[in-house]
């Protein structure tokens, strides 16, 4: 009678589990579209720095999206190395794993979405 609701609370734990590496999934895959923007942004302030009179300093605003776009992708290439997909029967700990996985891709997803909307600001004031 004791293996009713111990396979009832195991199989629970493996639905909550499914769940919320789903939830962060669904973030990922929200954002990892994102990256080929950012490499193509980097590509064009690169290629404007190229064309730009070489005694003139570059703004330190250029320089800097140049930093954040940086950091935007490579905390995506970070997050998506170190990420694992806990097994079904992991209980508590693959929760706690997933829900700080969730706040990590979240601040993942906020850092490349704000470089972005930076890029194209700049963008316009400097016509990349």
């Amino acid at each position: 009678m004791v293996i009713g609701p111990v396979v009832f609370a195991c199989t629970n734990s493996g639905k909550q589990i499914e769940k919320a590496h789903l939830e962060v999934m669904e973030i990922h895959d929200e954002v990892m579209p994102r990256q080929s923007l950012i490499s193509a942004a980097q590509l064009n302030i690169k290629k404007w720095i190229d064309v730009q009179d070489s005694t003139v300093r570059l703004p330190n605003e250029i320089a800097s999206l140049l930093t954040e776009l940086g950091e935007a992708e490579e905390a995506m290439w970070s997050w998506m190395n170190q990420y694992s997909k806990p097994k079904k029967d992991a209980g508590n700990s693959a929760i706690s794993y997933l829900n700080n996985q969730k706040a990590s891709i979240e601040k993942v997803r906020d850092q490349m979405l704000n470089s972005l909307t930076q890029y194209e600001e700049i963008k316009n004031k400097y016509n990349f």
